[in-house]
Order: structure tokens, then sequence, then C-alpha cells
């Protein structure tokens, strides 16, 4: 099975895949800012029950005021990294997103499996996932999928969307409100040495 990550003692150490600086950001066409994203890896709490995927947005939010369709009534924290967004996850997704993460497969094709042979014998591609909303505590993304020069948009669980985008190399896009609003700071203080093998913008604040 793939490797999970104790939640209560993960150290954000390990490397992925960068985006360019110049495409960290990009505003959709209802002028929401998304930021570029990456899978960083799955935590699990203590007690085995919780699973959580740790997202590390890789754009860097600014000010408030610079994002688009900023909810004037959103509490949002005054100070927030925008290092890492915990999303929580239920096991089948979690393993399944660390096998992939791990290069693994199963001896039968999981279901996220099946719909990337579907995706592939369609012709079809995943451009991105976006993690658009945080509404009442639930989380919503959805695919975009090209296909004979269409952009589709698919509705998909957080989970779901991450799992396909990390078996496909697809980007993954999150909304700068998500972040704001869900964004946390490192897990367990950091050394020096750490702090040297961290990716840029990995600590990189937002004010409110």
């Amino acid at each position: 099975m793939g490797k999970v990550t104790n939640y209560l003692a993960y150290v954000n150490t390990s490397e992925g895949d960068q985006a360019d600086e110049a495409n960290h950001s990009f505003k959709d066409v209802n002028g929401d800012t998304l930021l570029r994203a990456e899978v960083r890896d799955i935590a699990v709490a203590g007690d085995g029950s919780a699973f959580i995927a740790l997202i590390e947005v890789l754009g860097n939010i600014g000010n408030i005021g610079n994002v688009g369709n900023a909810d004037e009534d959103q509490d949002y924290p005054s100070e927030v990294y925008s290092g890492l967004v915990p999303i929580a996850i239920g096991q089948p997704e979690a393993m399944s997103i660390a096998m992939a993460k791990n290069g693994e497969s199963a001896l039968r094709p999981l279901t996220h499996d099946l719909i990337v042979s579907m995706l592939e014998m369609m012709n079809a591609e995943l451009s991105r996932i976006e993690i658009s909303s945080l509404e009442d505590g639930i989380f919503y993304s959805k695919l975009i999928i090209e296909h004979r020069g269409i952009e589709l948009e698919i509705d998909a669980r957080p989970s779901d969307a991450m799992a396909l985008a990390v078996r496909l190399r697809a980007p993954i896009w999150i909304a700068a409100q998500v972040v704001m609003a869900a964004g946390m700071a490192e897990l367990e203080p950091l050394d020096e040495d750490d702090e040297d093998d961290l990716p840029p913008n990995t600590f990189d604040t937002v004010k409110a």
C-alpha cells in the first residue's frame, strides 16, 4: 500500500515538480484567482481514523484585496502561510493517492485507474483540476477535461480529482479564497537545514 505519513509528526521536506513562476496563478472567467498547487503528501491522524491530503500551494496569494471576488463577510485569518491546505479524505481515496504518488499499482484496477483507462480510450485529456470553493466545511472541485477541442467541466470530490491528477500528472489549481480560509502554517517547526530543502513560496504569508 502507499506511504502514509503521521499527521502529527509531518515535516514538509519532500521534493516535487515545480510550476513555472509565470504560471503560479491565473484568474478564471469569474475573476477568481487560482493558485498552482500539488499533493505534497497523505497524512493520517494518530489513531488512524482520519486521513488528510496535504496540498502545497506554489503560488503566492499576496494581499486579499488582490484576490478576485473575496467574500467581505468571511472572517479570514489575519495571517496565513500559503504553504499547506489540509483536506480530509476517506481511507480508500487516501490509499489510492498515496499509491499513485509512490508509483505503485494494485493487482486489479482501482476505480481511478478505470477512469484513467476510459479517458485514454476516448482520447480525452485531463487538462487540470480545480479546487474551487469551500462551503460549510466542504471542499468542492471539478475536473477540466479536453475532448476533441472542447473543454468540459465535471463536478468531482477533491479526493477523486486529486487521485486522477496524480495519476495523469495533471496540474492542480486551488482558489485563493480557499487557501485563505483553510490554509495553515507548517505542522512542525523546521530547522535551517530543513528550510533549505523547501520549494519557493512555502512560507509566503497572506495579509487580510
